[in-house]
């Protein structure tokens, strides 16, 4: 009988021990996972975060270089106060499609940034939307941005 449970001791200390490596594997796999998942989710909130950076950018160049140029000739003060306060509320909304025909050098490389995961942004719905703001001087306004360029579909 002594010898069954010398024999049965290191059966149930190489099984303790198979056991024990076989959970180290488990939980490691899991730690890279989770690394792994938490590393992507970070650089898609970095690529949103530059490509809102950007939007906004080239919708404020948009709205004091061209469009608020192009309201401001020819018009009084008085005009184009009424004129701008149409869009206050609604803002002046400039898809990425027309920031790239009428962006500036430095904006236009910017514009071929705007990808994710291997695809376009949507150059319709992707865009920058500018409320002029009280008094509706040229830099008096805010910038909104609207992404379209799959961020969602990745969650």
């Amino acid at each position: 009988m002594k010898e069954e449970k010398e024999n049965s001791t290191p059966r149930k200390s190489s099984r303790r021990i198979h056991i024990v490596i076989i959970l180290v594997v488990v939980l490691a796999l899991i730690v890279l996972a989770v690394l792994f998942v938490a590393n992507n989710g970070d650089q898609t909130s970095k690529k949103k975060e530059q490509l809102t950076t950007y939007l906004k950018e080239m919708g404020s160049e948009f709205y004091t270089e061209s469009f608020y140029k192009q309201l401001d000739e020819g018009r009084s003060k008085e005009e184009l106060f009424e004129l701008l306060k149409k869009y206050e509320d609604i803002g002046v909304k400039v898809s990425l499609d027309t920031l790239s025909r009428t962006a500036s050098d430095k904006n236009k490389e910017r514009i071929k940034d705007f990808t994710y995961d291997g695809s376009e942004c949507n150059r319709d719905n992707t865009k920058a939307i500018v409320f002029p703001q009280p008094p509706f001087g040229m830099n008096d306004y805010r910038v909104e941005t609207e992404l379209d360029c799959g961020f969602e579909d990745k969650k």
